[in-house]
Formats: structure tokens, C-alpha cells, sequence
């Protein structure tokens, strides 16, 4: 997925980076509203299978400290609705990613056409052949 990702970024460059950056930002609003308005977010993701229900557990380190190790689930439980849509946006990240994928094609012939954007990979093959002056 990284790498189709990546190889949309290199063909596509400042459409797939804005694609991108809006499909990230609607999708982190769309939680911080939902958590807004009281969605229980940590069943809809355990739902989708994107958040297990693993518990806190203590550890000791080498040094003898004691320290509770948090899983994602108590976060969403307890943390702030920021950062809590800040944990949702990237549980979807399996989303987003293919959402981006389909959307910048059709979103970069659409600038092209309206000529609000050059886009590299739309342009003809640069051909010499017959463009000389005899």
C-alpha cells in the first residue's frame, strides 16, 4: 500500500499531495465530530476490526520502575477529543490510503482539463519529430 502510494505522489506530485491532505483532513473531522457528539468510537472501530480490546498492563523495567503499558482502547476511553480523533484518523489510514488512490486520477484530469494545473503525468510525450524548422 506504501508504495502505491508512494508511486502516486512521484506520478501525480502536487495533485496526489492535496488529494491527500483533504481526504486526512475531512477524515480527522469527521471523527473530532462524531466524538464531539458523543459516538462511541471504541466499538464502532473494534466493529470495523481496526482496534482490539486488549487491556492495560502493568510492567517493570530493568531499573525496577513500574509502569502501566496503555493499549489504544484505554486512550479512547479516556483521552482528549483531539487526540482521540488524532487515533481514529490513523486506525483509517487503511481507508484513507486507497481512497487516495482512486480519487487523485480523476481529480488531476479534472485540474488538467480546466487548466487550473499542468500535471506532469497528463502531458503528451514531449516529441521532437517535426517540431524543427526546416
Amino acid at each position: 500500500m506504501a508504495a502505491r502510494l508512494k508511486e502516486l505522489f512521484n506520478k501525480y506530485g502536487k495533485v496526489a499531495i492535496a488529494v491527500h491532505l483533504t481526504v486526512s483532513t475531512l477524515s480527522y473531522g469527521s471523527c473530532y465530530v462524531a466524538i464531539k457528539n458523543n459516538v462511541d468510537v471504541k466499538e464502532l472501530l473494534q466493529r470495523v476490526g481496526l482496534v482490539s480490546s486488549e487491556s492495560t498492563e502493568q510492567e517493570e523495567s530493568k531499573d525496577g520502575t513500574v509502569f502501566k503499558k496503555i493499549s489504544g482502547s484505554k486512550v479512547l476511553e479516556e483521552g482528549g477529543a483531539f487526540a482521540v480523533a488524532f487515533l481514529c484518523n490513523k486506525a483509517l489510514i487503511p481507508v484513507r490510503v486507497p481512497l487516495t488512490v482512486v480519487l487523485t486520477p480523476p481529480i488531476a484530469r479534472m485540474w488538467a482539463r480546466r487548466r487550473t494545473l499542468t500535471v506532469e503525468a497528463l502531458k503528451p510525450p514531449n516529441d521532437d519529430i517535426g517540431t524543427h524548422n526546416l
